[in-house]
């Protein structure tokens, strides 16, 4: 072997050497760039995921001074509580108005027909009127013994676990 073709060995050699080398950087430059891409994907996710849990916390809050009354929804509630119960105070005394006028005319309808009627028609509506309370008297205290015994069953039986 000569001296020349020793030296092109040696070249060819370092020519593959660095070729391979080249090679190495350039998928450590690809792998790198992947990293990068990946860290700024996970960097948008990480914005992503701390604006949903801040939106969540802010809704989270909201309803909470709603509730308590450190935003003026219970302030609110208070204002639309009192008017409801203004609007049922008028309901109320319109609806007694008008039951006492019905009662009235009721009370006024019964005397005349009462006033008109001759002495057989008169007894025999207190007749049917006197079977009627009798009747009432005796459903009401059927109704009232059942469920007496329904709650001395209940008291038998569940009594000393709810006291």
């Amino acid at each position: 072997r000569t001296v020349a073709q020793s030296h092109q060995d040696w070249v060819e050699d370092l020519t593959e050497i660095l070729d391979l080398n080249h090679q190495e950087q350039a998928h450590l430059d690809a792998e790198i760039e992947e990293l990068l891409h990946g860290r700024s994907r996970s960097k948008i996710m990480k914005g992503v995921l701390v604006t949903l849990m801040q939106r969540n916390l802010k809704m989270a809050m909201v309803t909470w001074k709603d509730q308590t009354g450190f935003g003026g929804g219970a302030l609110i509630q208070e204002q639309t509580i009192k008017e409801l119960e203004r609007q049922l105070a008028e309901a109320m005394a319109a609806h007694q108005k008008v039951e006492k006028e019905y009662e009235t005319s009721m009370a006024n309808y019964s005397a005349n027909a009462l006033k008109n009627a001759n002495a057989s028609t008169y007894k025999l509506i207190l007749n049917v009127f006197g079977k009627l309370m009798g009747d009432y008297s005796r459903t009401y205290f059927a109704t009232w013994k059942k469920k007496s015994d329904e709650y001395a069953e209940y008291q038998k039986r569940w009594g000393r676990f709810f006291k």
